[in-house]
């Protein structure tokens, strides 16, 4: 069993760390797991916010961030802007790993990361 363990912490570290580097807020968690499950979506403020259960405003400054960094792409069709997952291969490997994860490996690296977060802020 401990083998099981130690070989999920080791596939998750390039994971944890990626998190770890864009100082990823709660939110911005379920932003990219939700982004990860609909991988060639684009969508609509209203369906992420709506999602998330968060309002418009708490997504754009939650999403703002991740746009800034390459993460997320904002486009802009005929008047309505939509968020999709980036096409950047590199990013993308990071963070594949998440539709992966199991309810307790999601509590765990969340627990890990904003437990850290809570300790420096």
């Amino acid at each position: 069993m401990s083998i099981n363990v130690e070989t999920s912490r080791l596939q998750h570290c390039g994971l944890v760390a990626f998190l770890r580097q864009i100082d990823c807020s709660v939110v911005q968690f379920k932003l990219l797991c939700f982004l990860v499950a609909h991988p060639h979506a684009h969508l609509c403020p209203d369906t992420v916010a709506g999602a998330l259960d968060i309002s418009r405003s708490s997504l754009a400054r939650e999403i703002g961030p991740l746009i800034v960094l390459g993460i997320v792409t904002e486009q802009f069709y005929n008047g309505i802007t939509t968020y999709s997952l980036t096409s950047d291969p590199v990013i993308r490997n990071y963070i594949s790993e998440l539709p992966n994860l199991d309810a307790r490996e999601t509590a765990n690296i969340r627990k890990e990361l904003f437990r850290e977060a809570s300790k420096t802020g």
